[in-house]
Formats: C-alpha cells, structure tokens, sequence
C-alpha cells in the first residue's frame, strides 16, 4: 500500500524499488543486494514517500547508502531506493554482481544491455539467451563507465607500453586496448602488471594511435570481504600470498626469484585455473619480457 502514495520525482523512470523499515533507531547504514554504479546519480531515495536531496545521504557502496545525519532515520520510517537508469547514458542498462544472477534476471526484452559487474562484461540480450556484447562507444558513455588514455606511437616495434594515467586489475577483464580505433583481441597482448601491457608481436606499420579503456567497476578485492596472509623466504622475499573467504581459498600465488632477487615465475592459482608468469630481465634488470601460460 505505501507505494502508492510515493511521491514520484518529475521525469524519473525506474526498474527497482528496494524497500526498507527502519527497526533501530541507530540504523542509518541501508544495505541491499541489488548493485548500482556509483557516482553517477543513479539513485533515487525516498524516506516515507518524500524525495530525499543527495546531501541527506552518501553512497557508501555499490550495494549500500549511509545518511550523513545523526539519528536523522526514525523507528518505522519507510525507505524506498528507486534505480533511475534514465540517468544511465547507455540506454535501459542493468547491472547484476554475477553470470548467475543475469540469468535469473524477469522478463528481459529483445536487445536489452546488462553489466555482470564481477566479469567485467556487457551483455546483451538477444534470440532468447544473454550473448557479450562490445558496448559501441561514445563520448558520453566513456565518461560514464570508463576511464580513457590515449597515446601516440612512435616505435612500432616497442612492444612493452606503459600506461601513464590509468591503472587496472590484471586477469580481471576490465581493460580495452584499441589501435586506430579497432579493438584489439586479449590474445594479442600480456596483462603485466596493473600498469603495462606487452604484445606479442610488432604494432601495425599504420598504427597511429593506442587507447586504453580501464572500466570504471570495483575489483573482486574492492567488492568483497576477504584476507590476505603472505608467507616469506628466509631472506625476506615474498613466498606465498594466499587471498582467503572464510575458510575457502580464493586465490593463491607462489614467487620464486633468481640470484639478484628478481621474481623469475610468479604462479597463481585460482578455482580451476593455473596462470604461470615467467619473467627475464636485461643486465640493467628491467623486466625484457614476460611469458604466460594457462594450465
């Protein structure tokens, strides 16, 4: 029945209402399972069907709000977050934390677009079944979902490129590499570090231009409660480092290093899959090249 006396804000269209009776009178912190993209205004909130000004609350998570006023949430008070992806620039996009809950999603409609945030994917609902889909870009939606670097070739044959502005989270899925505009398949380039990237061959003789596209969505470790323990060498170099849920591990990595304490294979562990990275240097012991391979 509340819902129908909600005060609805001129213009907004929504998908989601998430509502929430305030029990506890120190109960300012509103949690729910649905994510959203933060900082783009993509929520509308409501405290018993009154519209709620931004600076009553802030966004404290993708899955949470926090009102910045002391006991400013009463006993019985009636909460409604409202999802505006009107204000969402690439179209009647929904966002969902896992594959698993895009396939549970209600009544998806022919060409409707989806973010699976954990992926780090867009989908896109076609024939009957949700297919990846390369978000065609503007000007409007890089802002929006993405950070952007462009550089300039100038060595075609300098196949290690370093990001100056942008970090991402290799493995991860969150990075696009374009040349003159055209994606770059995964296969053609490493994911070094979190700041470099090595290709497998020579840049294109007519390549002008490089872009990186870094998604703007939390890491796995930025989205989920977790530890970190590190075991070490007797010499102080990092042995293990072991990312654990609970009881369950998540991700586990061993270093092993050459006479001049260079990391000569790092190999990670995670679920199923095994990624070793071996590594070599030049006499000045910068890394030269990095090889990867997945068992």
């Amino acid at each position: 029945m509340a819902l129908q006396w909600f005060y609805t804000r001129a213009g907004a269209q929504y998908r989601t209402d998430i509502i929430v009776t305030i029990e506890h009178l120190d109960e300012q912190i509103i949690e729910f399972d649905t994510p959203y993209i933060m900082g783009i205004q993509m929520l509308d909130v409501y405290v018993n069907g009154i519209y709620q000004p931004r600076d009553k609350y802030e966004e404290e998570s993708v899955n949470s709000i926090r009102f910045v006023e002391e006991d400013y949430l009463k006993e019985g008070d009636i909460v409604s977050i409202r999802f505006n992806p009107s204000n969402v620039n690439l179209g009647d996009i929904r966002v969902v934390p896992t594959y698993a809950k895009l396939l549970q999603l209600d009544n998806p409609v022919r060409n409707e677009v989806a973010l699976v945030t954990s992926q780090r994917k867009f989908f896109i609902y076609e024939d009957g079944m949700w297919v990846e889909f390369i978000i065609p870009f503007t000007t409007q939606n890089v802002g929006i979902m993405f950070a952007q670097e462009t550089q300039e070739v100038t060595d075609h044959t300098h196949r290690t490129i370093t990001l100056n502005e942008l970090s991402y989270s290799p493995g991860m899925g969150n990075l696009l590499v374009f040349i003159n505009g055209k994606k770059v398949d995964q296969n053609e380039y490493v994911e070094v570090d979190n700041k470099t990237i090595l290709f497998n061959q020579n840049l294109p003789e007519d390549a002008e231009t490089i872009e990186f596209l870094v998604a703007n969505t939390d890491t796995w470790e930025d989205s989920n409660n977790h530890k970190v323990t590190y075991t070490y060498y007797e010499n102080g170099n990092i042995h293990e480092e072991i990312v654990t849920v609970g009881m369950d591990v998540i991700k586990y990595t061993e270093f092993m290093y050459d006479e001049n304490d260079n990391i000569v294979q790092e190999v990670v562990t995670k679920g199923t899959k095994t990624i070793i990275k071996n590594y070599s240097y030049d006499s000045s012991g910068n890394i030269e090249e990095v090889t990867v391979a997945i068992v």
